[in-house]
């Protein structure tokens, strides 16, 4: 089964698949399709339907409608993975590109390409984000306005001569592609926008219309309460704001939306989704089962300091490993109990010895954070910071100094390569020798329930586990795990890299191998990394 969710958990796409007597690959396939969130895909040829996709251009779990032309290519899934692809709608700042249609039928890639939901359904777009002329005393709020939530807004009239608009704050400028749109969803209120106009900007005093031959245009929304209408603007907008300008409707202009477009640069850097390990994220002090790998955001747990004496030092820090774009943090108070940080320093730098605050008028900034536990705050540095480490100091708090926390930015160009993911499929990890069935090369991935182990422990022998990336790829490391199930473990170990198997070059540090003395990944005496 493949299922996609949001942000709050809820689905946006499932695949359903019969598995009986499959293996790790062709289970995804048409014939084995049993459900599907897509109306079309039981009636729409496909050129390609599977894992390995069209492995030569990067594309995997690759569902492909067509392919007349990169503008005209359509499709309903596709991860992409080439660092030098063939077509405009699979470039982006990160790899792998996870592409889906946003509707119940394929989509053409360059509509979904670059292109993503900027975050009203999923919760990324937090509440004091979305803001409105006015709201139904109903509490049809702003924040309701979000496509497939089961609230709506509505303004506190539906008087034609009232100036009635939603408008969503990005926080700094995103490309803006189009907007999706919905009426209540309510069987019993049939309520929806039937035309609307756009305004966008960087300042709510400065906002601008989306024009048509010298007017306001004027664009087609809903027809009924609950289809997704996608309204195309006719050129990318670049902007901070944008404001949706209800122009007739059904019975009372309400609805929900949702943006699509781009961040161009600005993600979630892996504290919420895991992606951060739990030993990259530390403290001061914590109480014992507080610990600092819990202050991540909307963790059922959370960070506590030992104590909640105004006079220590109290910080929680992420350590990103190498230098990424640093923009700003979420931070949310304990969750369980009425504990929050108020206010809060940072600091960064590229080790502990080097870390500079962010500082205003020759001082350090103090930036206010939550007022519960619960919600989420935003909070935006004045500049953009490179840097590999972040330090968040408590500066107040409500009770005690509690936290969880997400950092927003960008990784410049590291990233995991797909050996955890199952991205590297497992013909392209290879090995000197194998002990017993279940201890294949393939199973030599981080935090896999198996492992690779050689086939002897012979310190003669000279054993290898290898990873095939079928192109050049830039490689800035590798992360390391034992066994797991067992005390089996590596102890040190070297690195070869290149093109083939007989350009295989040693990693060397004064004319000798380079030999690393940290626990390995897998169970291995020298491993080589080769890249075709």
């Amino acid at each position: 089964m493949v299922v996609l969710l949001d942000y709050n958990g809820a689905e946006l796409m499932t695949l359903l698949f019969n598995g009986t007597g499959s293996n790790t690959l062709d289970w995804f396939s048409k014939e084995r399709l049993l459900s599907s969130s897509y109306d079309d895909i039981d009636i729409e040829p496909q050129n390609y339907f599977s894992v390995e996709g069209h492995a030569d251009l990067g594309r995997h779990w690759f569902i492909s409608r067509d392919y007349p032309g990169c503008s005209g290519d359509t499709g309903w899934m596709v991860v992409a993975y080439d660092f030098t692809p063939d077509c405009d709608w699979e470039r982006n700042n990160a790899l792998p590109v996870f592409l889906y249609s946003l509707t119940n039928n394929y989509t053409k890639w360059t509509i979904s390409k670059d292109i993503a939901q900027l975050g009203l359904e999923t919760g990324l777009v937090m509440d004091f984000q979305i803001t409105a002329s006015s709201y139904h005393l109903d509490k049809k709020l702003p924040e309701f306005a979000r496509l497939n939530h089961n609230n709506y807004w509505a303004p506190s009239t539906n008087d034609y001569g009232q100036h009635h608009w939603l408008q969503v704050d990005f926080l700094s400028p995103v490309d803006m592609k189009r907007i999706q749109t919905q009426g209540t969803g309510l069987i019993l209120v049939q309520q929806w926008v039937t035309e609307l106009s756009i305004k966008t900007g960087n300042d709510t005093n400065l906002l601008v219309p989306i024009m048509d031959a010298g007017s306001e245009k004027i664009f087609i929304a809903n027809t009924n309460t609950n289809d997704i209408v996608d309204i195309e603007f006719p050129v990318t907008l670049y902007a901070r704001l944008l404001r949706i300008i209800p122009k007739a409707w059904n019975v009372w202009p309400s609805m929900r939306v949702e943006v699509i477009g781009n961040y161009r640069d600005i993600q979630h850097l892996g504290l919420a989704s895991g992606f951060v390990q739990d030993d990259h994220i530390t403290a001061s002090s914590n109480v014992d089962n507080r610990l600092p790998k819990f202050g991540r955001l909307n963790y059922n747990n959370y960070w506590a300091a030992l104590t909640n004496n105004s006079g220590q030092n109290h910080w929680l820090q992420v350590d990103f490993l190498s230098a990424v774009g640093i923009k700003g943090i979420r931070t949310q108070g304990a969750g369980l109990v009425p504990q929050w940080v108020t206010t809060l320093s940072i600091k960064t730098g590229d080790d502990e010895n080097s870390f500079a605050p962010i500082l205003v008028s020759g001082v350090d900034k103090i930036f206010t954070a939550n007022e519960n536990s619960n919600d989420i705050v935003y909070i935006e540095f004045p500049v953009t910071i490179i840097a590999r480490l972040l330090r968040v100091t408590p500066i107040a708090w409500y009770d005690w100094p509690a936290m969880r926390m997400e950092v927003m930015g960008y990784y410049t160009d590291i990233q995991t390569l797909g050996l955890a993911t199952g991205f590297v499929k497992d013909d392209q990890i290879t090995a000197s020798s194998y002990y017993i069935y279940n201890r294949l090369p393939e199973f030599g991935r981080l935090n896999y329930s198996s492992y690779w182990a050689a086939s002897t422990i012979n310190h003669g022998h000279y054993r290898w586990l290898q990873v095939d990336f079928l192109s050049a790829v830039g490689i800035k490391g590798i992360r390391t795990q034992g066994a797991g199930l067992v005390p089996q473990w590596v102890t040190t170990l070297s690195i070869k890299t290149g093109d083939d198997e007989n350009s295989l070059a040693p990693i060397m540090e004064s004319g000798v191998d380079k030999m690393w003395e940290k626990p390995a990944s897998l169970l291995f005496l020298s491993t080589r990394l080769t890249t075709r």
